[in-house]
C-alpha cells in the first residue's frame, strides 16, 4: 500500500467475519486499524487487526509504503475424500 499526505482516507467497511489485516510499515508513518482503536506505526513496525470491523489507513508522513496481507477464513469447498482410495 502506498499513500501520500493529504490522500483522502475513507473508512473501509467491514470485510467477511474472521478477516485479519497484517500491516508492516516499510517507510514513513501510518495510523491504521479499527476506527475506534487505531495505532500509529513507523518504519519497521507491525500490527495485526480485525478486518471484519470498519477500519482506516491514514498517512502521517509525506509518504508511506506498507506491506499489507489480508487473511480470510475459507470454508471447506469439497467433500471429504479418503486419500487411500
Amino acid at each position: 500500500m502506498r499513500l501520500e499526505r493529504g490522500t483522502p482516507c475513507p473508512t473501509v467497511p467491514a470485510h467477511s467475519l474472521g478477516t485479519l489485516h497484517h500491516v508492516y510499515v516499510i517507510t514513513g508513518k501510518l495510523r491504521t486499524g479499527p476506527v475506534e482503536d487505531q495505532v500509529e506505526l513507523s518504519a519497521g513496525d507491525f500490527v495485526r487487526f480485525p478486518g471484519d470491523v470498519p477500519h482506516r489507513h491514514t498517512c502521517l508522513s509525506e509518504r508511506v509504503v506498507a506491506h499489507v496481507v489480508t487473511t480470510i477464513p475459507q470454508a471447506h469447498q469439497f467433500g471429504t475424500a479418503d486419500p487411500r482410495g
